[in-house]
């Protein structure tokens, strides 16, 4: 049986990280707080989830809200979201070679539909989504537990330190991509299982494992 890829949608699939960034300071503009500089997010692309709440002196519970604000603001750009490239012509050629293909994500799932109609990518068997940007290792748990599946059928793609946090939690394997949000350098330390550049990657490494 070929694996189930599981894949990551903000930062993996979906470019959604400037308009995030707009959007979010729009609202830390609102609030008074200063907005994130080109620097920060350069910064930022080294920092776990709990660290940038650090950074950005958050208390948690408004770190959660301008997560799910800028998550509801985005749903009326998902048209405009650019998906990376390559990126598509992976999940087509997945498809093709028999791979089954979900997306687990902290997303909203009408963003998400959204996004893969307008990329003509309404391929995938399941998507799950969990606002909660602390819980995915609960997450993936969960798509295990109630798609009756061995932590060995299945294979994570994602682009941040909390993916492989969550996945080692889990025992899933994982591939990390550097074209998302936390830079190469970040990924290496947390020792992923693997780690690539180009989405082309991808296919042959999957064939392999």
């Amino acid at each position: 049986m070929k694996k189930i890829v599981l894949f990551d949608f903000d930062g993996t699939i979906a470019d959604t990280l400037q308009p995030a960034v707009r959007l979010a300071n729009q609202y830390l503009k609102k609030e008074g707080y200063p907005p994130i500089s080109g620097a920060q997010l350069r910064d930022m692309r080294n920092m776990s989830p709990l660290q940038l709440i650090t950074h950005l002196k958050f208390p948690i519970w408004k770190a959660l809200y301008l997560a799910k604000t800028v998550r509801e603001d985005l749903y009326k750009e998902a048209e405009k979201i650019k998906i990376f490239p390559g990126v598509k012509k992976l999940i087509q050629d997945l498809q093709a070679d028999g791979f089954r293909l979900a997306i687990l994500t902290s997303n909203i799932k009408k963003t998400v539909d959204r996004f893969l109609a307008h990329q003509e990518l309404e391929v995938f068997d399941y998507i799950k989504c969990e606002p909660n940007i602390l819980e995915k290792a609960k997450l993936i748990s969960n798509f295990l537990k109630e798609n009756n599946l061995t932590k060995k059928e299945v294979i994570y793609i994602g682009d941040e330190i909390r993916d492989i946090e969550a996945t080692r939690d889990v025992g899933v394997k994982i591939i990390s991509v550097t074209w998302g949000f936390n830079d190469a350098d970040s990924l290496q330390k947390l020792k992923p299982d693997f780690l690539v550049r180009k989405p082309a990657q991808i296919l042959e490494l999957l064939k392999k494992t």
